[in-house]
């Protein structure tokens, strides 16, 4: 194989890895035996959560390159494909060609919107009743993170603000309608208003910052923790501000 397109398809695969949230080791070693199954030696492999380095030799030539990751989400569905593809090829089930035309076809997969919004309200409504709340709070919390949810969703389509506008307003929304809707009969604000911040915690974030810092990933873990311990702090203040303007609005 041409060491441009093991580097090309290597680096493909470690970028769809870091930018559907993977952790760093996971990144690195699936690239590695990937690389090595299309023919790579000698490979040296360096990923960090904005982007990942190769350097691969085949032979005399030696080859490095970078793949920057711009966008990153949460998507377990791309991860369990990406390692089933490593696996196959390594196995010889599928060749270089097939791997980059399913790598293609990864780039456009569709997203299933439903089952997020399912599971978030599912989420919600469990958080409020395991807070104590009633069975009128667990289905205002439903709503609540349904609607923070798809405001939070909005921006990030919409593109105003970036990941900061997102997570500051999705939660000064929460703290206000957690509020309002405290004041229906038989509801409490405790459970609602954590409910209504829960579609919007860095838990995938700080889950793997934890794991990278374990593996000696020092500069991924720190850079993961900061991230999610920042986010925390904007939704803390957005939920806050949310809760001190509707109540000064809804005494």
């Amino acid at each position: 194989m041409e060491l441009e397109r093991l580097t090309r398809l290597t680096l493909e695969v470690g970028r769809t890895l870091m930018s559907a949230g993977a952790e760093t080791y996971r990144a690195e070693q699936t690239m590695e035996h990937v690389a090595r199954a299309l023919g790579g030696q000698q490979i040296e492999i360096f990923a960090v959560p904005t982007g990942v380095f190769l350097s691969v030799r085949v032979g005399e030539d030696v080859q490095t390159g970078l793949a920057q990751v711009r966008a990153r989400e949460t998507d377990l569905r791309k991860i369990a494909l990406i390692n089933n593809l490593s696996r196959a090829l390594e196995s010889g089930q599928i060749t270089a060609e097939e791997l980059e035309q399913r790598l293609q076809g990864l780039a456009h997969l569709p997203q299933i919107r439903w089952r997020r919004r399912l599971g978030t309200a599912i989420g919600c409504a469990a958080s409020a009743l395991l807070l104590g709340g009633t069975l009128v709070d667990s289905a205002m919390a439903m709503l609540l993170g349904w609607a923070v949810f798809e405001i939070s969703e909005a921006l990030i389509r919409l593109e105003v603000g970036g990941w900061f506008l997102s997570y500051a307003f999705g939660s000064f929304a929460g703290g206000g309608l957690a509020v309002t809707v405290a004041h229906l009969p038989g509801t409490s604000l405790q459970g609602l208003l954590v409910a209504s911040v829960l579609p919007l915690v860095p838990g995938v974030a700080l889950t793997n910052g934890v794991r990278d810092l374990i593996g000696a990933h020092l500069l991924s873990g720190s850079a993961r923790a900061i991230e999610a311990a920042t986010i925390g702090a904007i939704l803390a203040a957005g939920a806050t501000t949310g809760v001190a303007v509707a109540g000064s609005l809804w005494p």
